[in-house]
């Protein structure tokens, strides 16, 4: 595939991304994780010590359709959340389609997707009313009057909501999160290498086209790889490689063989057999 692929504000130059050391691109396709999206509303009031204490909760509920299981809810006192508080990245992409209202951008309008069985939307909203009702708790603080010496003031109401708490809960569509995968092959290796790109934000979720070994701590290498380690076939980088003294072959610092305590020689397994 050659050109630009485009979705809302991420434009992918694929000419741009043929090779990356000595990985050439091999494959491109956009595909995509649907959601069904839901918006809901719960309110509740008690009083504490002659005061209201109210809890006003707005949030989305997201379900996985094609694994049968709701994916997130969250929620906030008062206004809808962010995509930032959601905890992976594709219900983060997905709210924020939604709320850029970036829809309308998806390469796919007015062609039929071909979608694996789907959950009824009935099935996924009656699903996602029973976990709010069963684990949905809200606490909110508030400041009392009291004359005793060493009580601060600030309370805490608890609240736990029934479906008559429910106010609004509507479905607002499936929406159908876009991802950029991209395959490579190194002349070198067998194996393919992935690298999945979030279509709308651009955020790489899956990376293989990266050295395979790590730096100090644990730390991620982020060299460019060079080859691939004829032992474990993980990509490498020049620095975390070395060669062998008898056959002259490039083998990771975790497959080659060193001997020698005060001057170090290197050597393949293959060579010190």
């Amino acid at each position: 595939m050659s050109g630009e692929i485009k979705y809302g504000s991420v434009r992918l130059n694929v000419e741009a991304l043929k090779s990356i050391g000595k990985l050439d691109l091999r494959k491109t396709q956009l595909q995509y994780t649907p959601f069904y999206v839901f918006q809901f509303a719960l309110y509740k009031r008690t009083v504490r010590q002659n005061q209201f204490i109210e809890a006003n909760i707005l949030g989305y509920a997201l379900f996985d359709p094609v694994k049968n299981r709701v994916s997130q809810i969250k929620y906030d006192d008062g206004a809808l959340p962010q995509p930032k508080r959601f905890d992976t990245p594709l219900t983060r992409e997905c709210i924020s389609l939604v709320l850029d209202s970036a829809l309308e951008d998806a390469p796919f309008k007015g062609k039929a997707l071909e979608v694996p069985s789907m959950t009824p939307v009935n099935e996924a909203e009656k699903a996602i009313e029973d976990m709010i009702v069963r684990d949905l708790t809200v606490r909110k603080t508030y400041f009392s009057q009291s004359r005793r010496k060493y009580d601060s003031g600030i309370k805490e109401a608890i609240f736990i909501f029934n479906r008559g708490d429910i106010t609004d809960f509507h479905y607002y569509g499936c929406i159908m999160v876009p991802i950029f995968a991209l395959t490579y092959a190194h002349p070198d290796s067998t194996k393919e290498f992935r690298r999945d790109v979030l279509a709308y934000s651009g955020e790489v979720i899956l990376n293989e086209v990266k050295c395979s070994k790590s730096k100090a701590l644990g730390r991620e290498c982020t060299n460019l790889p060079d080859n691939v380690c004829p032992i474990c076939k993980g990509l490498v980088c020049v620095e975390h490689q070395k060669r062998c003294e008898n056959c002259g072959a490039l083998i990771c610092e975790n497959c080659i063989i060193s001997k020698g305590t005060f001057f170090k020689h290197f050597y393949c397994p293959k060579c010190t057999e």
